[in-house]
């Protein structure tokens, strides 16, 4: 007994379930409250707090995730038309319920480890170190495997989710099975052996690969070699319960940040919202007397009248970085060696933009006619050549050459009232009837911008705040980033569609300590 008086034995028999079980219950009443809810929907679903119920029955008592029942009742759901859920949204949804039934499971027998009755004969105790040895050593490599598979997974999974489900049904009810029939008269492993445990790891990621496609995998292979080798039932089932607990949160918060599954309209709105918003830029008074105060404290310091020690000063923190500026300017291709690469759009200065392209929906990839635009709106574009088709003759760009011109040649769209534009110089002629396009790379550090305040014309980047006037050539009014934002001539073909005049006549994205080493503007404006 004194083996188990230690650690979470200080807690009371199930003090450790009521409280994980209180959180669990705070978190599920709050999204109660914040995830909108279909009466008709439920009326027809009113079965499914039964297969709730034997879900966590047979995750619980067997190791198994929950998902060996609820994907195939989501699937048939799904083929019924009673539920509109793709193959991945089930998945998504399998892992968000387990997320609270397994880690149920896990509170549970975690307490039961750490208050262990007298063994039986033929059973041994589990030692909280194999216990959780086990469970560390397989996340260690099934999670990170989970989350590649989940990133890295661009197929329709229907196909194998239909031949899996049967699978993962008659895999829960063998595991069900094995715990009351399997070495009955066979003495348990009381420690848990290192080959044993080498076998465990190289489970592991198949068992992450499986969960992030089926939401059940590797707590089923866990458990069913545990029971296989003849270790006690609590070290079997409750391993794979907490292994199984950790896979189908990390992996439900992945499905939430990819919009596989939402967990709250509220919160997601599709619904045009309006908020009045004051000016970025202080006023001029506030400007003023922040001058004046860096001022006074210039001429109080000294420093202004001693211009050899402030020159010097300035010098000397300026020499800080040019060690930096040497060494990280040759970790990477010079922009010239960049330029000449084979594929369109290579190089810092340059993207795939050419004159004629037609600005084409971001996603989608349909054109945008200029008449389908109303004052106030904005949409984010890519150019066609992102898209390329047999009609359109562009070729077609594969990996990280596809990932680059889409990063490098985003823009969004904004139509505001044309007599509102101040065009910048030699731009006259780079808007259609309101209708202006820029970078949608901000010219800080590059963060995609996309918040646009409609009745000031201004996008701000989430990033850093960096504020600029679209109706402005684009120009900074407030942040950290240094230059305006590059525009993109457009104008309209026969067919009245939105094209380009000609590439960015600047570089885009955050600047560069070469991007002057040629007057990439005049040059650019000239061609046009």
């Amino acid at each position: 007994m004194a083996a188990t008086q230690s650690g979470l034995t200080a807690l009371p028999r199930g003090r450790l379930v009521l409280i994980g079980g209180s959180i669990l219950l705070a978190v599920w009443l709050l999204l109660l409250l914040l995830v909108p809810y279909d009466p008709d929907l439920l009326r027809r679903l009113w079965f499914l707090p039964g297969i709730g119920v034997i879900g966590a029955i047979i995750a619980n008592t067997s190791g198994t995730g929950g998902g060996v029942v609820f994907v195939p009742v989501f699937n048939a759901l799904r083929e019924w038309s009673v539920m509109d859920l793709q193959p991945l949204q089930v998945v998504g949804v399998s892992m968000a319920i387990q997320s609270f039934g397994m880690t149920m499971g896990a509170l549970r027998w975690t307490d039961r480890l750490y208050h262990q009755p007298e063994p039986a004969p033929l059973h041994a105790r589990v030692a909280p170190r194999d216990f959780f040895t086990v469970a560390l050593a397989v996340l260690a490599l099934s999670l990170p495997a989970m989350l590649l598979t989940q990133r890295l997974t661009a197929f329709d999974q229907h196909a194998v989710l239909m031949g899996y489900k049967a699978f993962s049904i008659l895999l829960g009810l063998a595991l069900i099975a094995s715990t009351w029939t399997v070495n009955l008269t066979r003495p348990e492993r009381g420690t848990l052996q290192r080959g044993d445990l080498v076998v465990l790891i190289l489970l592991a990621i198949p068992g992450g690969i499986l969960t992030a496609l089926f939401s059940v995998g590797v707590g089923e292979l866990v458990a069913l070699y545990l029971f296989i080798r003849h270790y006690p039932v609590l070290l079997c089932t409750g391993a794979a319960c907490l292994i199984s607990s950790v896979s189908v949160i990390a992996g439900s918060v992945w499905h939430i940040g990819a919009g596989t599954i939402q967990w709250a309209r509220k919160l997601m709105s599709d619904v045009e919202m309006v908020e009045m918003r004051h000016p970025a830029r202080s006023s001029d008074e506030d400007r003023e007397a922040t001058l004046a105060a860096l001022s006074a404290g210039g001429e109080d310091s000294g420093i202004a009248r001693r211009p050899l020690v402030r020159n010097t000063l300035l010098a000397s923190l300026g020499l800080l970085g040019a060690p930096a500026v040497v060494l990280l300017r040759d970790l990477g291709p010079t922009p010239s060696q960049a330029a000449e690469a084979d594929y369109p759009g290579a190089g810092l200065e340059k993207t795939v933009w050419t004159p004629g392209m037609r600005v084409v929906r971001d996603v989608v990839g349909t054109p945008i006619k200029a008449s389908d635009l109303e004052i106030g709106d904005l949409v984010n574009a890519e150019p066609e050549a992102i898209f390329p088709t047999e009609e359109n003759g562009y070729p077609e760009l594969h990996g990280a050459e596809l990932l680059i011109a889409k990063s490098k040649a985003a823009v969004i769209v904004v139509r505001m009232e044309p007599e509102s534009i101040i065009p910048g110089e030699n731009r006259d002629n780079w808007s259609v009837d309101g209708i202006v396009c820029y970078s949608k790379i901000c010219t800080h550090v590059g963060c995609p911008i996309s918040l646009y305040e409609r009745t000031t014309h201004h996008v701000l980047c989430p990033c850093h705040q960096s504020t600029f006037d679209l109706a402005d050539s684009g120009r900074v009014v407030f942040g950290p980033a240094g230059r305006h934002l590059p525009q993109l001539p457009l104008a309209v073909d026969e067919e009245g569609y939105l094209v380009a005049q000609s590439d960015f006549t600047e570089p885009v994205g955050p600047t560069y300590w070469e991007r002057d080493h040629k007057d990439i503007g005049d040059q650019g404006e000239a061609d046009l």
